[in-house]
C-alpha cells in the first residue's frame, strides 16, 4: 500500500510513483494506488525513490544513510534556550577549527618525544632535534591524512558501486515495463471505447513517465560511471602520493635514527673523557701531595743541615781560637810558632805541599822539644791535634755542603716538576671549562638531574679546586 509522503518543504507526494498529490487525497491520480495513511518522507539522492524519513538504507538502490535521530518537539518556552545552546556549540566548533593539532597528533608527538628521551637519555630535545621531530610529525600527520582520504574514498566507492548496480537494475526493469506498456498500448489502440481511451491515456502517461525515468536513470548512470572513474583515478594518484610520502617518511626516520646514534656515541665519548679526566685529576692530586711532602722533608733537611753547618763552623772557630791561644802562650815563653793564618793558607794547598809543610813543622817541633824540655805541654802535640781537628771539621763541612748542593738540586727538580704540574693543571682547567660550557648547553631537566646526583658534589669540588 502507498502512503501520502509529507516532505520537509511542505509538499505531499505519492510514496509509490513520487507524483505530487493533494494533502487529503485518498488515491494517486497518476498510478491509481490508494493511500493507507500519511508518513514523513524524504527523497533518495541517487534513485529519487520516496523513503520514510530517518531511514538508514534505500530499499531501492541500497544506498546507506547516516543514522539521524528524529528531533524531539521543543516547547515554545525552551526555544530561546535551544538557540543559545546552538550558538554555544557553533562557538565551540569555531574554537576547535582554530586549533592546529588533533588529539591523535598530540599523542603522536608525545610518543615521538618519548622515543627520543629513551634513546638519548635526556629530558628535552635540542633545537636541531626539535626541527627533525617536527618534520617527522608532519610526515606522520600527512600519512594519517592520506589514510583518512583513502578511507573516505573507499567508503564512497562502495555505495557508488551499489547505486550504479541498482540503477542498471532499475533501467532494465524500466525497459521491461516500457515494452509491456507498449504492447498493451498497441492492443488498445485499435479500440475506440471511452473507457479504453481513458486507460490508453493513462498508459501513455505511464509510458511518458517511464521514458523520462529511463532517461534520468541513464543520465544518473553516466554520472555515476564518470564519478566512479574519477574516484578510481583519484585513488590511484593518492596511492602513488602515499607511497612517495612513505618513502620520504622512512628516509626521515632513518636520518633521525642516524642522528640519534651519533648523539648517543658523542654522549658516551664525553662520559669516557670525563671519567679519564677524573682519574687523571686524582693522580695529579696524589702526585702534588707527594711533592708537597717531599718539599717539607727537604725544607726540614735543609734547616737541619744549616744548623749542623753552623755548629761545625762554630766548632772550627773555637778550635782556631784555641790554637791561637796555644801559639800566644808559646810566644810568651820564647818558643818559635807559626801563625794560624799561615796554617790555614797552607792547608788550602796541595796534598804534597801540606805533607812537606807538616814534615817541616815536625822537625821544628822536635828542635823545640830539645830546647824546652821543661814545658808542660809540647807545642808539636798541640799543633798536630789542632790540625787534625780542623781537617775533620773541613771534611765534615765539605760533606754537608755537598748534601746541601744535592738538596738544592733536588729542590730545583721538584720546583720544575711542580711547574709542569701547574701547566698540566692549566690544561685540566681549560678542559673543565669546555666541559662546563657543554654542560651549560644541556636541557634544564638534565642539569637538574645532574645537580641532584652525588657526582655533582665531586664536580663542584673539582671546579672549586681549579677555580673554574
Amino acid at each position: 500500500m502507498a502512503h501520502r509522503a509529507r516532505m520537509k518543504d511542505g509538499r505531499v507526494q505519492c510514496s509509490s510513483c513520487s507524483a505530487a498529490i493533494e494533502p487529503a487525497a485518498s488515491s494517486c491520480n497518476d498510478c491509481g494506488t490508494s493511500f493507507e495513511g500519511d508518513m514523513d518522507g524524504m527523497v533518495c539522492p541517487y534513485c529519487s525513490v520516496i523513503l520514510r524519513r530517518f531511514s538508514t538504507e534505500c530499499s531501492n538502490c541500497g544506498l546507506r544513510f547516516k543514522a539521524v535521530k528524529p528531533k524531539a518537539t521543543i516547547p515554545p518556552a525552551l526555544q530561546e534556550d535551544e538557540e543559545f545552546l546552538k550558538k554555544l556549540l557553533e562557538w565551540g566548533k569555531q574554537l576547535r577549527k582554530d586549533e592546529p593539532d588533533t588529539e591523535e597528533d598530540v599523542k603522536e608527538s608525545e610518543n615521538a618525544v618519548a622515543v627520543f628521551k629513551e634513546v638519548t637519555g635526556i629530558e628535552q630535545p635540542t633545537e636541531v632535534q626539535r626541527e627533525r621531530l617536527k618534520s617527522i610529525e608532519e610526515g606522520v600527520r600527512e600519512w594519517q591524512e592520506f589514510e583518512k582520504r583513502e578511507e573516505s574514498i573507499l567508503m564512497l566507492a562502495e555505495p557508488l558501486e551499489a547505486a550504479l548496480k541498482s540503477r542498471r537494475t532499475s533501467l532494465l526493469e524500466a525497459e521491461k515495463d516500457l515494452e509491456e506498456l507498449g504492447k498493451e498500448y498497441e492492443a488498445l489502440n485499435a479500440k475506440q471505447d471511452p473507457s479504453v481511451l481513458k486507460k490508453r491515456a493513462r498508459i501513455e502517461k505511464q509510458i511518458d513517465q517511464i521514458t523520462r525515468e529511463k532517461e534520468e536513470i541513464e543520465r544518473l548512470e553516466k554520472n555515476l560511471i564518470e564519478l566512479d572513474d574519477t574516484y578510481k583515478s583519484l585513488l590511484a594518484r593518492h596511492r602513488h602520493e602515499l607511497e612517495d610520502k612513505e618513502r620520504d617518511l622512512q628516509e626521515r626516520v632513518a636520518a633521525f635514527e642516524t642522528e640519534l646514534g651519533r648523539r648517543e656515541r658523542e654522549r658516551q665519548r664525553l662520559e669516557k673523557k670525563e671519567a679519564l679526566l677524573a682519574e687523571r685529576e686524582k693522580g695529579l692530586e696524589a702526585r702534588i701531595a707527594s711533592i708537597q711532602d717531599r718539599e717539607r722533608e727537604i725544607d726540614a733537611r735543609e734547616r737541619e743541615l744549616k744548623e749542623q753547618i753552623g755548629d761545625l763552623r762554630n766548632q772550627k772557630e773555637a778550635v782556631i781560637a784555641g790554637d791561637s791561644q796555644v801559639y800566644e802562650d808559646a810566644a810568651k815563653e820564647g818558643r818559635w810558632v807559626v801563625s794560624p793564618g799561615d796554617v790555614e793558607e797552607t792547608m788550602k794547598k796541595s796534598k804534597k805541599a801540606r805533607e812537606e809543610w807538616l814534615e817541616e813543622q815536625r822537625r821544628v817541633q822536635q828542635e823545640l822539644m830539645g830546647l824546652h824540655k821543661d814545658a808542660k805541654v809540647p807545642a808539636k802535640q798541640l799543633s798536630r791535634e789542632a790540625t787534625q781537628e780542623v781537617g775533620k771539621l773541613e771534611q765534615r763541612i765539605a760533606e754537608l755542603e755537598a748534601q746541601l748542593h744535592r738538596a738544592e738540586t733536588e729542590r730545583a727538580s721538584l720546583a720544575k716538576e711542580e711547574r709542569d704540574l701547574l701547566s698540566v693543571d692549566e690544561d685540566v682547567r681549560k678542559v673543565l671549562k669546555v666541559l662546563d660550557d657543554l654542560l651549560a648547553n644541556l636541557p634544564d631537566e638534565l642539569i637538574d638531574k645532574f645537580a641532584k646526583s652525588p657526582e655533582f658534589r665531586l664536580y663542584e669540588k673539582v671546579m672549586d679546586k681549579y677555580k673554574v
